[in-house]
């Protein structure tokens, strides 16, 4: 049996007979080039929740009838992400490795892991749902579980230490029992579906795409989801961050503390809601761009943070600048950008959250129309929307 070897960017070839040709290597380096990008697309899985996740994984594959990879098996493991670990070896059961050996060929891949640079966006379909939602059967359609959350910005995963980022889902007709987060406050904003958000001694707040909400440290509340049908989608942000430290650890459920029994009323001023319908939006980029503050602190008493949403036409820009002191976070929900943080290009597009430390230089274009919601912590770059914008350079006069 033939044992073939195959590194990220260069390939080894030996056999237990004899060493293989020069144009046999070239074959399989053909063969396999095809599926470099079930590779990277595993390994932007495994950065998704440790942005440090790097090292040697040692697979190997072996060949059925007609090519097809039949067994995929991790000999070594220095990364240590078994999520890396389970993708490639769903992905590689679907290769096809025509031309390097009949059934029964063992090929073997040394891959190296090693990220390029820091990691500032993570997209939505590279994180997995806490709980993991079950697999769908032949068919069917995926089940949609009562709460489910997407854990997207925090220290591990980009290196956040001001706030962290998550998307929260609540299925049809569920309930997210009372609770309160003594040591932080709470972000939450409407991507899809409606709701009532539920706070002590006062009248429910009606909870539809577009409604913002600040929930001061230690508000006692809970949410329903009101559709029989669709679930309620939900960004939400913890400043400083904390309660989102229990997705990785079940140990670190100090930050959410639920509320038993019936609570008192809530003291005033302890919540606020925006409705982005209910706000004219400020001409930003030029003339290219809007911009919707909601929650800032005009609205929410305190500086703790801001949220908006902007929309850019295509071809808008933004120069490079910095916010001295403000970490910004960004939710691309549709569109895309072309983001450059510190010299480094970073990808923004669908469902793309994004991580800019606080006094790092960043500037951005937009090919296509882009709509994304947009968070500082603290507030306060975001006034300079309200300042008028400079005038357009005039054309020189004609000779």
């Amino acid at each position: 049996m033939r044992l073939l070897a195959m590194g990220l960017f260069a390939l080894l070839v030996q056999s237990s007979e004899a060493e293989a040709s020069r144009a046999e290597a070239q074959r399989i380096q053909k063969a396999l080039a095809a599926y470099a990008g079930d590779v990277h697309g595993c390994y932007a899985r495994a950065l998704a929740p440790d942005m440090d996740a790097a090292g040697e994984l040692l697979v190997r594959v072996t060949l059925g009838e007609g090519d097809q990879v039949a067994r995929a098996e991790i000999l070594k493991d220095q990364v240590g992400s078994p999520i890396l670990a389970a993708c490639l070896r769903e992905r590689m059961l679907a290769w096809n490795l025509t031309g390097i050996g009949g059934a029964g060929t063992q090929v073997v891949f040394p891959l190296i892991f090693k990220a390029t640079g820091p990691q500032r966006s993570v997209r939505l379909a590279d994180v997995q749902s806490v709980p993991k939602a079950p697999e769908a059967g032949p068919g069917k359609l995926p089940r949609v579980l009562p709460l489910q959350t997407w854990l997207l910005l925090d220290e591990k995963s980009v290196g956040a230490k001001k706030a962290a980022l998550a998307v929260v889902q609540l299925g049809p007709k569920a309930k997210l029992s009372a609770h309160k987060h003594p040591g932080c406050a709470e972000i939450l904003y409407v991507l899809e579906g409606h709701g009532r958000l539920l706070v002590p001694g006062t009248e429910p707040e009606k909870l539809e795409v577009g409604t913002a909400v600040f929930l001061r440290a230690g508000t006692v509340h809970s949410i329903d989801d009101q559709s029989s049908q669709k679930p309620l989608r939900l960004l939400q942000a913890f400043v400083p961050p904390g309660p989102e430290r229990v997705l990785r650890d079940r140990t670190q459920a100090a930050g959410t503390q639920v509320v038993r029994g019936t609570p008192p009323s809530a003291p005033p001023n302890s919540f606020r809601v925006a409705h982005e319908s209910d706000r004219e939006p400020l001409t930003i980029m030029s003339g290219k761009g809007k911009v919707w503050l909601l929650l800032e602190k005009a609205t929410t008493g305190e500086d703790a943070a801001y949220l908006g949403v902007l929309e850019a036409q295509a071809g808008a820009a933004v120069q490079r600048h910095q916010h001295r002191g403000s970490a910004e976070l960004l939710f691309v929900q549709k569109g895309r950008a072309k983001m450059t943080i510190a010299g480094q290009d970073t990808p923004a597009e669908d469902e793309t959250a994004i991580y800019i430390p606080e006094d790092t230089d960043h500037a951005a274009s937009f090919p296509e129309p882009t709509r994304a919601i947009q968070i500082y912590v603290p507030a306060g770059p975001e006034q300079r929307f309200k300042q008028p914008a400079a005038p357009a350079p005039a054309a020189p006069a004609k000779k």
